[in-house]
């Protein structure tokens, strides 16, 4: 009886992974795959984008720090 239950068991197993694992399904999660990746890709993209404006942004703020530092020192003198 164990061991029937346990036969049972590995068969629903293999059922479901077979469902799961079907060569038919395969172009579908291909195509899922490849979709997810284009969005992720683009995400990052945009991402560093973003990244790149801002440490534009930084520098510009620095170099205008470093200005108004300089030009407070000469009125100074």
């Amino acid at each position: 009886m164990k061991f029937e239950n346990q036969l049972h068991q590995l068969i629903e197993q293999h059922k479901n992974l077979h469902s799961i694992f079907n060569p038919e399904r395969l172009p579908i999660e291909v195509g899922s795959a490849e979709n997810t990746k284009s969005q992720l890709l683009s995400a990052e993209l945009m991402k560093l984008a973003q990244l790149h404006r801002l440490s534009e942004e930084v520098e510009e703020v620095k170099k205008q720090k470093q200005t108004g530092t300089t030009a407070t020192d000469t009125q100074g003198d």
